[in-house]
């Protein structure tokens, strides 16, 4: 597949004239996204056989630092851990992003959180 999926990219590039330069880009970044991909299926596979409260307790210390950085998110850890734990497992879902890409612009319509 991940052949398929690269010469499927070089004509693609090839027929639309994109610059070396621009194509170089593109396939350091595909590559990348293949690696990510697969680390990710690897890790929910291994995730997905521990049981549902000790999956918990790993999402909930993960991700909880990020999210107690916010005053809400603090005072609702002190208010209502439970809450921020079931946020944790339930509400988040994690996004690898290279470090120099774009999120989001002023004035793009916002539709999920970061």
């Amino acid at each position: 597949e991940k052949t398929t999926q690269a010469h499927t990219l070089r004509i693609y590039l090839k027929e639309h004239n994109i610059s070396a330069q621009l194509s170089v880009r593109v396939k350091i970044h595909m590559e990348n996204q293949i690696k990510r991909m697969q680390k990710q299926e690897a890790e929910a596979k291994m995730l997905n056989a521990l049981p549902k409260n000790v999956l918990m307790d790993l999402h909930d210390e993960a991700r909880s630092p990020a999210l107690i950085s916010h005053a809400f998110f603090k005072h609702l850890s002190f208010a209502y851990p439970r809450v921020l734990r079931l946020l944790c497992t339930d509400a988040i879902t994690p996004m690898l992003m290279h470090s120099n890409e774009i999120i989001f612009l002023p004035g793009d319509a916002c539709s999920q959180m970061f």
